[in-house]
């Protein structure tokens, strides 16, 4: 992006007024005559001169990192006037003018470099300012603000130049109703349940097994189930499948017993140490227990 002002300088001139010279008996000029007599006496100017001041000719950017920033701006050497306009705004003293100008070109700088997303920089005051495709004296403002609420607007662009004097321009805009929220976010999935479980003895009696059960204590979270599938295991195997019936499913800690099938009971073999494993959605525990030698 190239980004150009045209400084347009006026012309002084000096008006030296000098008395004619005497003229011989012989000359004459009927024109010098008229004018002559026509200009009258001349009035002496009073009053106290004003002295002239250098720096209206250029108020900014006289010294230090901002000068060298400038000519780096108009050699188009990004870099270099980023850098030392970077500087120069820490540098200036704070709401000054010559620091707001630095802000603004620090920002048309990092525009030069990266592109028009790098005016995002700009102080909120200073937005709007950013001129772009200038021909015949006219350009496209380039800016950004976010309004509170819809409506028409009067928005004015002032236009600051380092070594000129401002331009105001003013116009309306039209803003918007913003757009809808987008929806809520799904809730996250519920926690899984879980159960936890031990054998209250690990080793039972056949008679003891078939008439008061097997005593288990267990939690169940999450889930409202009253009945757990149990598996019976020998050598890690599957061996035969029962269920086990909870009293409640409030989540607290709970005694219940397991008492086998008939037909089960048959296949039950003392001395031998089998897996009573209950499960629920995926989840599984898994304790020991053994038949004991009749005595």
């Amino acid at each position: 992006m190239l980004l150009r002002a045209s400084v347009v300088s006026g012309a002084v001139g000096l008006l030296l007024v000098v008395p004619p010279a005497a003229a011989s008996s012989g000359d004459h000029d009927p024109d010098q005559e008229s004018a002559s007599a026509a200009s009258g006496p001349t009035r002496a100017v009073t009053g106290k001169p004003v002295p002239f001041d250098r720096g209206w000719l250029t108020p900014f950017f006289e010294h230090g990192p901002a000068r060298q920033a400038v000519e780096q701006f108009r050699a188009e050497d990004w870099d270099a006037a980023e850098t030392n306009f970077a500087k120069a705004v820490k540098s200036l003293p704070r709401g000054g003018s010559e620091r707001r100008a630095a802000q603004y070109m620090l920002a048309v700088a990092r525009a030069g470099k990266y592109g028009d997303w790098a005016l995002r920089d700009v102080p909120p005051d200073l937005r709007a300012i950013y001129l772009a495709g200038g021909a015949d004296g006219q350009f496209t403002v380039a800016g950004a603000h976010t309004y509170a609420a819809p409506g028409t607007y009067t928005v004015r662009s002032t236009f600051e130049h380092p070594t000129g004097p401002p331009a105001v321009a003013v116009g309306t805009i039209t803003v918007g109703a913003a757009p809808p929220p987008p929806p809520p976010p799904p809730p996250p999935p519920g926690a899984l349940p879980s159960v936890q479980m031990r054998l209250l003895a690990s080793t039972v009696s056949a008679r003891a097994l078939r008439t008061k059960g097997l005593a288990v204590r267990l939690t169940l979270r999450n889930s409202k189930a009253r009945t757990l599938h149990v598996r019976v295991l020998r050598n890690g195997r599957f061996y035969a499948a029962s269920t086990l019936r909870l009293r409640r499913n409030d989540g607290r800690a709970q005694t219940v017993r397991w008492r086998p099938s008939a037909a089960l009971m048959k296949r039950l073999r003392t001395g031998v140490s089998y897996g009573f494993q209950v499960t629920i959605a995926g989840q599984a525990a898994t304790r020991a227990f053994r038949l004991r030698n009749p005595r």
